[in-house]
């Protein structure tokens, strides 16, 4: 087998269904759900402002080269969302108008790019979601080599194909499968909490933060009632 100029034709699929009440969570409150470490870096920013949610079917290309995101677009399924990691170079862009428009013809779920786009106007004006770290008018290379299918880092964030990714115009958060279930339920109890405790911020006339001053009693902080000088 050889490292760096393979590709894997399968991953593991699950039912849409299992993760469509991610639509309606905050992408920081799933964030929170899991820790605190389940978002990508937010340099990977969203490019038209539309919502992302699918499988994530993976593509690692070498700096400013993407050969692999046609084989991509032509062999990924229905709704998939192709998550290139091109290193995050920015001086050649990966993807534009024309595989924009290849992967609209293939009802492609969405992009996450580490790395830069071009044909910004053409992007912003679709209805495919598309997060990218940023723009250049330099066209990619199109030499080859690289992987499809495989684990891809992105900024210290690890994405295995059919790992299920969310984007809104926060971020992107990265939910392995098999942690759908527990990560859901969570999410939901947060944005619930959330929910409850800026409808009683609004309602009440002061701000009820009792707790912060017993965390700074247990940190031992001293509070000098003094002016500094």
């Amino acid at each position: 087998m050889s490292v760096g100029n393979r590709i894997y034709k399968k991953f593991k699929r699950i039912d849409p269904s299992l993760y469509a009440d991610f639509n309606d969570i905050p992408v920081a409150n799933i964030g929170d759900a899991s820790m605190k470490i389940a978002c990508v870096d937010s340099h990977i920013r969203s490019m038209n402002h539309h919502r992302l949610i699918g499988q994530a079917y993976t593509v690692r290309v070498p700096e400013g080269d993407n050969l692999l995101v046609f084989y991509a677009i032509d062999n990924a399924s229905a709704g998939d969302i192709i998550v290139i990691d091109g290193d995050g170079y920015s001086q050649r862009a990966l993807f534009g108008e024309i595989l924009l428009t290849m992967a609209k013809k293939k009802n492609i779920g969405g992009f996450i790019i580490n790395g830069a786009i071009r044909d910004y106007d053409a992007i912003e004006k679709s209805d495919i979601p598309v997060f990218a770290s940023g723009i250049s008018p330099n066209g990619p290379y199109r030499n080859g080599f690289g992987e499809v299918n495989v684990p891809v880092v992105i900024d210290g964030k690890v994405i295995q194909p059919g790992d299920v990714v969310i984007g809104d115009d926060e971020g992107i958060a990265v939910v392995a499968f098999h942690d759908i279930e527990s990560v859901l339920k969570e999410a939901k109890k947060i944005k619930e909490n959330e929910e409850a405790l800026l409808k009683k911020i609004k309602e009440n006339d002061e701000n009820q933060i009792d707790w912060v001053y017993q965390k700074l009693k247990d940190l031992n902080c001293e509070i000098i009632d003094d002016v500094y000088e």
